[in-house]
């Protein structure tokens, strides 16, 4: 893990999971009631319709993205859902500035703004960072690291989930409508990230793992140019170059010596007496 040519995979594996919790997705899913109430839901008709609305937009959203994820690259992925979702997010703002500064704007125009703008952006989270979070990390990594590059990557989101789920209120409470402002500039932040950084992993096979970061114009720097194969050394530690090994039996030179042996006579007594012994 600790080993320059692994530093990119694990860079991944933490930095991917970050910029995902940064979108937000989290925040909404778990306080969407809060959100509702401040549209103007009563309390228990805000978490009805919360978990209605949102979670069959997330279940078909999740189909249609089992669907395209494998046919488009990765990358243009996270640039259109990138856009879509800050557009949202934007849009949810706008939307939440009126309502809480002119109370004469019309309450079903807000809530209907406000739960469209939210299905589209739970929509492009669903096709973008919401799998491909789990993929890149493991099929950016050598064979012998997705094991722990995946596990790596599920602690990594555990711990950004829980830091999103406990911040979101405090972050709610003081920019109100600025919050989907600032979940939009982090969304902004990780498709730059994307953008520069991210290797595309289109049709990537187990083979040109090595060559793709090595070919990197920032990663490259990490890793050996040498080590284009990932298979020429999986432990790191040049103890094997890949190379056949012809399988020799081991030869045995063992030189002659000089054994001192007792020898018991029949009274008893120990008698000494020296010869070449030769060992095979």
């Amino acid at each position: 893990m600790l080993k320059s040519d692994n530093r990119p995979q694990f860079t991944m594996a933490l930095l991917i999971p970050l910029f995902t919790q940064a979108t937000g997705i989290s925040s909404v899913m778990f306080f969407a009631p809060v959100i509702f109430q401040a549209i103007g839901y009563e309390p228990l008709d805000s978490e009805l319709y919360a978990a209605l609305i949102i979670g069959i937009v997330y279940a078909v959203c999740t189909l249609v993205s089992i669907a395209i994820v494998q046919k488009f690259n990765f990358k243009p992925l996270f640039y259109q859902a990138g856009c879509q979702m800050i557009l949202a997010l934007v849009a949810t703002g706008l939307v939440l500035d009126y309502k809480l500064d002119l109370h004469d704007f019309p309450e079903k125009w807000v809530t209907a703004s406000v739960i469209t703008t939210l299905c589209i952006y739970i929509a492009a989270y669903t096709w973008s960072w919401g799998p491909l979070c789990w993929m890149i990390p493991t099929r950016l990594s050598r064979p012998e690291l997705h094991s722990a590059t995946h596990n790596f990557t599920l602690s990594a989101n555990y711990l950004f989930t829980y830091a999103a789920w406990r911040s979101f209120l405090k972050i709610f409470c003081t920019f109100h409508y600025g919050t989907f402002f600032y979940y939009a500039g982090w969304i902004l932040v990780g498709t730059i990230f994307v953008m520069l950084f991210l290797p595309e992993t289109k049709n990537l096979t187990p083979n040109d793992t090595a060559s793709v970061w090595s070919s990197h114009w920032f990663w490259k720097r990490s890793v050996a140019q040498a080590k284009v194969n990932p298979f020429s050394d999986p432990f790191g530690d040049g103890s094997y170059n890949g190379a056949s090994v012809e399988n020799k039996p081991p030869s045995l030179n063992v030189p002659e010596h000089g054994v001192n042996v007792p020898r018991c006579t029949s009274n008893g007594s120990v008698i000494e007496y020296d010869f070449n012994w030769n060992l095979y």
